[in-house]
Formats: structure tokens, C-alpha cells, sequence
């Protein structure tokens, strides 16, 4: 059974999945009602998609650093649902190939920013990659799955109720 650290930790990483999972939800609904809400600058729909889906990606590059002391998917999903652990590997070796390039994106569009057009235009470049998009299918695919399993873990559900009602 998973201590009450990694209960936590999973706590943390399963809001901000869900949180990712809103995102690209409105970025879905956004590219197919082609839809820009009021605004000052007077854009259209184009630049709003496109903006979610950067707030989107460099989500997901948070999700799936494997870096120290950040909270991973692919740390903490085989400790809570070891019974999943192949799946959970089969999608982290997906999602590892193309992990530099969401992580150059993050860095250099999403949430930092690079003052060098040309690193800004590879960085877009590289998340129009197949490789990305199916491993960013599988990601998610996995992460819905997993969430579905939660009521099969020992004490999971329990820690979850406590940890929310403090939130």
C-alpha cells in the first residue's frame, strides 16, 4: 500500500491532471465552435485556440517531468496503481521520446518565454509532431483510465476525501 506521502503527492498530481484535462477541453471546444469570446484586443477564435493549447502543453510538460522534487505522473502512478505499472511504462516510454520538445515548448513559448524568434519557431515546430500528439493521446487515455481505478486502492479514496475537504 502507498504511504500517505505518495497518497498526497498523487492528491496534487491528480488536480492538476484534471486541471489539464479542463484545458484541453477548452481548447477542443474552442477549435471546433471556432468561438472568441468579447475582447479588447479584438482577436479571433484562431488566437484563443492557440493560446489554450500553449497554456495546455506547458501543463502537460509539468505533468511528465521526471526531474527531482516535482510531482510526476510517471513517479507516482506505479507506487498508487502498481497493478497498472506495464501500461504505465509502455506510456512513459511514448511520452519520453518527444519530452524534449514539450519541454523546449514549455520553456520557450508556454510558460518562460525566449527573446530568439528562431528558438520560438522550432519550439512550435516540434509539437506539430505525430510522435507528440500520440503520446499526448496516451497520456491522457492512461491518466482517465487511472482515475477510474482508484476505488480498487486500499485507502485511496479515504485520503482523497480528507485531502479535498482541507483544500
Amino acid at each position: 500500500m502507498p504511504t500517505p506521502e505518495q497518497f498526497d503527492h498523487y492528491a496534487v498530481l491528480r488536480q492538476r491532471f484534471e486541471q489539464f484535462l479542463r484545458l484541453f477541453s477548452l481548447w477542443q471546444w474552442l477549435r471546433e465552435t471556432r468561438f472568441a469570446p468579447p475582447n479588447a484586443l479584438r482577436q479571433g477564435p484562431e488566437l484563443f485556440s492557440e493560446t489554450l493549447r500553449t497554456a495546455m502543453l506547458g501543463w502537460l510538460a509539468s505533468l511528465v517531468d521526471t526531474r527531482r522534487n516535482v510531482v510526476s505522473a510517471f513517479k507516482i502512478w506505479p507506487l498508487v496503481f502498481p497493478h497498472m505499472s506495464a501500461e504505465i511504462e509502455v506510456t512513459r516510454l511514448r511520452v519520453d521520446r518527444p519530452f524534449k520538445a514539450l519541454l523546449q515548448f514549455r520553456g520557450t513559448v508556454a510558460f518562460h518565454g525566449s527573446p530568439n524568434p528562431r528558438l520560438l519557431q522550432e519550439a512550435k515546430a516540434a509539437i506539430q509532431e505525430p510522435e507528440l500528439i500520440t503520446a499526448i493521446d496516451s497520456f491522457m487515455a492512461l491518466g482517465v483510465k487511472l482515475l477510474g481505478q482508484e476505488e480498487f486502492v486500499t485507502g485511496l479514496q479515504d485520503h482523497l476525501r480528507k485531502v479535498y475537504a482541507v483544500a
